[in-house]
């Protein structure tokens, strides 16, 4: 028994090669060709035998079931005993190598089953299961559904299964086979396309013949893969040509026909409906009975349709197609048009399919998306629908930043701060370009490989700074505060670390309310009283700032999560944030350095930027610009993406997800699109937008298509850019929404609920929340709830800036100040009583807004600049948005403002002023600051009015290096106002006897001593503070007076925290004037007590001016750790003067006391790059000549230089014009060092004679510098006197002068220098020539200097020991001491130095 569709199996498989094509072994091509050819025709033999056994078979007895498997199975085993006597292996059904098992076991009836066991492949006991599984229709085999299977018996497997009331048609419903339908058509399409597109075996081809139902074998019915099986040979050998693109989507119409419809074969094109020009898809198309596209009626459509039916015999097309959902009905007609290719046809439809890739293409959409591309769904779309989730055109960009990301995740601490240790990402385009969109991609993806994301959006109304603070504070709600995983404990515990026991918290959590309450679990709310607005350096430092953000970043990426940064829309930032964000980007890892680790072995963040901006809105010259120029010349690893638009084939993606309908039917129309928007995406979709909403783009109810006459639409498309488009769409808005956008526009981009519900009524309205909610399902805002400070917070968007601008910009000037007049003054009225800082600073951005051109009362402006003052006061030390609302303040005020009667108005004015200046003080404008000053010094109408500005302009001009006699006059002037007048000169007798006066006055410890209560005194104890630093820098003897009386105020009046400076000041001026070290060290440690107990952030200034004297009484490696303590709380209080200063003392003592030099170079980097970000050009000189000379001794490069300072010679010439003795000694001590290292002793002589007299008349600039300057003096004099030198008088004086003076600091520390003074003496009785004596003091300074782990000075003692002993002809003991001096060298990491002196060992 074997049905017609068996023996069409039958006839695929012996047109089917089964035998793979591949040579193996050793055979060569002609023996593979004779086993190809006999194995070919076992097979076709054994076929043919199986199809006359069928054909002569009885018919099996329906009735019998039983008695029909009976016999099939006896018939089973001797065609499997032939069929392994041929060798038959019956799996391999592929060409070209492909394998195909014939394992499928059909679910068929008994037939199938019969089939089956003729083909070996069922057994005896799986026949009697199968038989197990019969119903009351009949038999049913219920065998497990095979790997593989003939197109045909795939299909009827299915049509069995989901038979539907049409005979043997799929259901519309049945989505489960339409989508494995659908895999297959496209795996056959692709095997077209790769043959078409010459991808495919050169020596294989598929011909007309071959496309067809018969020919097609599913390869895998789990993926529902399906592939050709007879392929025929190369076209040299057969005579028929391949065929055309058209014939063979014709041919795969049919068998796409077949599947979908399962089973049903297509009837041929006839001649009528050609000449007619009905298509298949006009057949296929259903009555419909909405409005029609073409305003016929539903009877005339009713009508034509019936009469088409009828004059065409009632077209089986229509009853066939029309069940198939529309999308499978549009393209399976649309490929049956160039049926008309085989019957001689020239013509085709205009929607016949043309290429292979457009069914590849269509197919792939609706496998890729079935809800949308496949399905009827909600009867498809009524209009566009953009997506908004889709990213379309940018997996390039994608794939960078993703690079960038993988890199920053697997970062190892870098073992050196010369290579890049920071990394990020600019992307720039035009707007509407998808910044944003490619952004947010990029941190999605990020987050579902566990990175941590924080975004941040800046726009043109919310201060930039703010928009910084409000996105910490978020990402610390959501993340830190609402979560509670194991890393949110390790970052609470980070950040703890981080801010423990440091005031910054105090500043910081100003700005990030949830910061102080992670820390000190207070409420994070922000109190509405403003705060203390009076000058202070520390809070007012941006730098600080910059360091306690740079803080929070590192806590934040420290708990083995990596961190993502996204500053969207970077081009509404200001200078001060762009320089908040580069300190950010930059990192703080580089500054901070940990003594006994290497800077790389500090930390190293994983932290990414990813920051976007408008290409078309920046100049060359803009901040952002210029640091972005910074950047790719720094430490920073900066990728720079730059985003063009999209491409053709984007547009048709945009426009075709858009519709839901094929790309293929919507190119047209995209191309069109393209060329007017140049691939804008924004400008892309509200091009769409428009087009529907102008009628120009419809949706057909009767056709089911897409319909748009591009002729008519070309015309219509002139606007001239997204805006106009915007403009169309708003003006088509109810009244009332369009009133509610207005008012919302005013407010900014976006706007919390909170703020609008006290004007939800304003302008006439009388909800504008409901309008607000009406224009957010047009898609023109976008409605966020978010957790903020406890509460739920919802908040209004405008669902792109442009949007905003739109509206904002199309409200006449007129009426926009009278809507902005009545949101302020309603707001004023509604929030006096309960108005927080966030309400205020809206309601200052509205004022600001409105301007004082347009506020012509006196009331309403005095009420304006006082809210502005408010806003000011409480928005530090956010500086910047400070300075913004300050200088708005300032602008309401009147010409008269000063000289009004009433003292409000004074004092408003005096505040507005004075605190504008301190906030252009912290953003480093000093020339907006001076202006204000003045306008104060000028204005004022007392003395103690002017105090703050005064203290300020001076502090200014400290801070910035710029140190003049005018400035310490200012000072000594308003000391003396306060009561605190000095002598105009100072004696050194006179400063002596002050100085003994004081310290009998001491007690041991002031840490009792109350705090100082006098406000006139505490003001009197800062200007004396500004009057010891610049008396200082101008080597004045009014320092110690000065120091003398701070002293004086603190036993008097209790501590301040200048108080502990007083008394280190006190200290330096004992060493330096009396040469007490003694009484000074002793007085340094009362200092350094009592401002670790009163005041630490002053520290740092405490430990530079006594470390001036502790290393004259403690070891040297003791008094290192606590400069770099001080360095980094000066970096973190922002204090970069002081941090330089403390850095050039820690890299000079690191130095000189044989520390590390690779470590210490790594560090120096870091140094100098500080100095030169901030431009503090003095300290960056005082660390240059450490760092040549480093260089020198390891062969290491420079690499951070300040143009035109490379040279050790030029800074010198530098130092002695601008008067910087102490600068000048040092470059002097440090090439006199490095020449003698390198026994260039006649370099070394010239220094000292060049600069030894100038020393002794003007004395030494440093108690450091003259003890090494002494010392390398004196070894270098004893050596010239060696060596026959002219001047052997004036060089014993030299040497025997150094010996004097290291004797009496030998006595101070023994730790320090005995090494020192024995290697002189050594020196000086070799010279002489007592040479016993001399060998003696070598040792013993060898031995002193490994000791006290001066590991340079024990190798300057070696090699001066060797050479000595070589000068008496002791050769073993030379070479030994050489040796010795060679590997104290390498210690030290003087390679060059080292290498030097071993080529010396070597030569003979």
């Amino acid at each position: 028994f074997l049905t017609a569709s068996c023996k069409g199996t039958f006839q695929a498989m012996s047109l089917s090669r089964p035998f793979p094509l591949e040579q193996g072994g050793d055979e060569d091509e002609h023996s593979f060709l004779a086993l190809k050819t006999e194995r070919q025709r076992k097979w076709q033999s054994f076929v043919a035998d199986l199809e006359d056994t069928c054909d002569d078979a009885e018919e099996p007895d329906v009735q019998n079931p039983k008695a029909a498997q009976a016999n099939n199975t006896r018939e089973f085993s001797a065609t499997a005993d032939a069929t392994a006597a041929a060798g038959i292996v019956p799996f391999n059904l592929g060409e070209g190598g492909r394998k195909f098992p014939l394992d499928w076991r059909s679910s068929g009836p008994i037939n199938s089953l019969y089939m089956m066991q003729k083909l070996g492949i069922l057994s005896s006991d799986n026949t009697k299961e199968a038989q197990n599984g019969k119903t009351d229709e009949g038999i049913e085999v219920n065998i497990p559904f095979p790997k593989s299977l003939p197109l045909r018996g795939w299909v009827a497997h299915y049509a069995r299964q989901t038979s539907s009331s049409q005979e043997g048609m799929v259901k519309r419903g049945d989505k489960g086979y339409l989508e494995k339908a659908s895999r297959v058509a496209l795996s056959l399409a692709k095997e077209l396309a790769k043959q078409c597109s010459g991808a495919g075996s050169h020596e294989i081809m598929l011909h007309e013949e071959g496309i067809c139902a018969e020919n097609v074998v599913v390869t895998d019915t789990e993926k529902g893969e399906a592939s050709f099986v007879k392929m025929s040979d190369s076209p040299s050998n057969n005579s028929s040509s391949p065929p055309t693109q058209r014939l063979m989507i014709g041919r795969l119409g049919r068998i796409y026909y077949e599947l979908f419809t399962q089973r049903k074969i297509p009837p041929p094109s006839s001649k009528e409906t050609q000449a007619s020009g009905t298509t298949y898809f006009d057949c296929a198309v259903t009555i419909s009975g909405g409005e029609d596209d073409d305003h016929e009626s539903f009877d005339q459509r009713n009508k034509e349709k019936q009469r088409r039916r009828s004059d065409e015999g009632n077209d089986q097309r229509q009853n066939d197609l029309s069940c198939l959902p529309n999308p499978v009905r549009i393209l399976v007609s649309d490929m049956l048009e160039n049926e008309s290719c085989s019957s001689g046809g020239l013509f085709f439809h205009d929607d016949s399919v043309a290429s292979i890739s457009d069914v590849v293409c269509d197919l792939q959409q609706m496998v890729d998306d079935p809800n949308s591309f496949l399905h009827d769904s909600l009867f498809m779309r009524w209009e566009p629908v953009i997506p908004d989730k889709l990213l379309y055109g940018r997996n390039n960009e994608i794939r960078q930043c993703e690079e960038v990301a993988h890199a920053v995740n697997q970062r190892e601490c870098q073992s050196t701060m010369t290579e890049h240790s920071q990394s990020a990402v600019m992307i720039s385009a035009c707007a509407g370009s998808g910044k944003s969109h490619l952004m947010k991609e990029v941190s999605n993806r990020l987050e579902q490989k566990g990175w941590q994301c924080l975004h941040c959006k800046f726009d043109q109304e919310v201060p930039p700074q703010k928009a910084i603070s409000s996105a910490f504070d978020r990402f610390l709600i959501d993340n830190i505060v609402c979560g509670s995983d194991g890393g949110t404990q390790e970052t609470r515990a980070q950040i703890a670390k981080a801010f423990n026991a440091d005031s910054g918290i105090e500043i910081l959590g100003q700005l990030v309310p949830t910061l102080r309450k992670l820390v000190s679990n207070e409420d994070s709310r922000l109190q509405t009283q403003p705060h203390d607005f009076s000058f202070d350096a520390r809070s007012a430092s941006k730098y600080r700032l910059h360091h306690l953000f740079g803080l929070l970043v590192k806590a934040l990426s420290s708990n083995g999560r990596p961190l993502l940064i996204c500053l969207d829309d970077l081009h509404w930032s200001d200078v001060s944030t762009i320089e908040l964000i580069h300190a950010l980007i930059e990192g703080i890892d580089q500054y901070y350095i940990n003594e006994g680790l290497s800077v790389g072995e500090c930390g190293c963040s994983q932290v990414l930027f990813i920051g976007c901006f408008r290409s078309n809105e920046l100049a060359d010259s803009d901040p952002l610009a210029t640091k972005i120029k910074q950047m790719c010349s720094s430490i920073v690893n900066l990728r720079e993406i730059h985003l063009q638009g999209l491409s053709i084939e984007d547009v048709n993606a945009i426009v075709s997800d858009s519709l839901f309908y094929p790309r293929r039917l919507t190119r047209p129309l995209a191309n069109l699109i393209h060329q007017k928007t140049i691939g804008n995406p924004l400008f892309i979709k509200e091009m769409i937008n428009s087009l529907a909403t102008e009628n120009l783009l419809k949706y057909s109810l009767s056709r089911h298509k897409w319909q748009f006459d591009l002729d008519l639409v070309r015309v219509r498309m002139v606007s001239d850019g997204v805006a106009d488009l915007l403009a169309r769409r708003l003006q088509q808005l109810p009244k009332g929404v369009l009133s509610a956008l207005r008012i919302m526009s005013c407010f900014g981009p976006e706007v919390e609920e909170e703020v609008l519900m006290h004007v939800r009524n304003v302008c006439g309205n009388s909800d504008i929340i409901a309008g607000l909610d009406c224009a957010t399902t047009n898609s023109f805002l976008t409605k966020r709830q978010s957790k903020q400070r406890g509460h739920s917070n919802v908040s209004y968007r405008f669902a792109h800036d442009m949007i905003q601008h739109t509206v904002y910009q199309g409200i006449v000037q007129q009426e926009r100040v009278h809507i902005l007049r009545e949101v302020a003054n309603t707001l004023i009225a509604r929030t006096k009583d309960t108005r927080n800082n966030s309400i205020l600073f809206v309601l200052c951005d509205i004022i600001n807004k409105i301007g004082p051109a347009n506020t012509p009362e006196v009331d309403d402006r005095q009420r304006y600049a006082q809210c502005n003052l408010l806003a000011g006061e409480n928005a530090i030390p956010d500086y910047a948005s400070a300075s913004v609302y300050l200088e708005s303040g300032i602008s309401f005020l009147d010409d008269e403002c000063w000289t009004l009667s009433s003292n409000s108005s004074y004092n408003l004015s005096l505040l507005l002023f004075k605190n504008a200046a301190i906030a252009q003080w912290a953003l480093g404008d000093t020339t907006l600051m001076g202006e204000r000053i003045d306008s104060v010094m000028k204005n004022v109408r007392c003395f103690d009015d002017k105090l703050d500005s005064i203290h300020l302009l001076i502090s200014s001009m400290l801070m910035n290096g710029k140190s003049s006699t005018m400035s310490l006059s200012h000072a000594l002037e308003v000391l003396a106002h306060l009561g605190e007048s000095f002598p105009e000169a100072v004696e050194d007798g006179l400063l002596e006897k002050e100085l003994a006066t004081v310290k009998k006055l001491l007690p041991a410890c002031l840490n009792d001593l109350p705090p100082m209560k006098d406000t006139r005194k505490i003001r009197a104890m800062s200007f004396l503070f500004l009057a010891m630093y610049l008396s200082h820098l101008m080597n004045s003897r009014h320092y110690g007076w000065v120091a003398c009386r701070m002293v004086r105020l603190t036993l008097s009046y209790g501590v301040s925290e200048f108080s502990p400076s007083g008394l280190a000041g006190m200290a330096m001026s004992y060493a330096i004037v009396s040469r007490n070290y003694t009484e000074g060290y002793a007085i340094g440690k009362i200092a350094t007590a009592l401002v670790i107990d009163k005041a630490p952030h002053v520290l740092p200034s405490v430990t530079f001016l006594t470390g001036l004297v502790n290393f004259l009484k403690e070891p040297m490696q003791v008094t290192i750790p606590s400069l770099l303590d001080s360095y980094n709380i000066a970096l973190k209080n922002g204090h970069i003067c002081t941090a330089c200063v403390n850095a050039m003392a820690y890299c000079y003592r690191k130095f000189i006391s044989g520390s590390s030099l690779t470590s210490l170079h790594e560090e120096l980097t870091v140094f100098c790059r500080i100095a030169l970000r901030h431009k503090r050009f003095i300290p960056y000189l005082y660390m240059m000549p450490i760092s040549n000379a480093i260089c020198a001794l390891t062969g290491a490069s420079q690499s951070s230089v300040w143009e035109g300072c490379e040279e050790d010679d030029h800074n010198l010439s530098q130092a002695f014009e601008m008067k910087e003795f102490v600068l000048a000694e040092r470059i002097i001590v440090i090439k006199t060092m490095t020449s003698f290292i390198f026994r260039n002793y006649e370099e070394a002589e010239g220094i000292i004679c060049q600069y030894q007299e100038f020393f002794n008349i003007h004395g030494s600039k440093g108690p450091m510098n003259i003890t090494y300057r002494s010392f390398f003096s004196g070894l270098v004099a004893f050596n010239s006197l060696r060596g026959n030198n002219s001047h052997k008088t004036n060089w014993m004086d030299i040497g025997l002068n150094a010996i004097k003076n290291m004797e009496a600091w030998t006595k101070e520390c023994a730790w320090n220098f005995q090494n020192k003074l024995q290697l002189l003496r050594a020196e000086y009785l070799y010279t002489i020539g007592d040479y016993d004596k001399a060998a003696g003091e070598y040792q013993l300074s060898i031995t002193s200097a490994h000791k006290h782990r001066f590991i340079h000075e024990e190798a300057f003692a070696c090699e001066q020991a060797g050479l000595f002993h070589l000068k008496l002809g002791r050769k073993e003991l030379s070479d030994s001491l050489l040796r010795q001096a060679y590997e104290c060298y390498r210690s030290w990491g003087a390679e060059t130095k080292a290498s030097a002196l071993l080529q010396s060992l070597q030569q003979p």
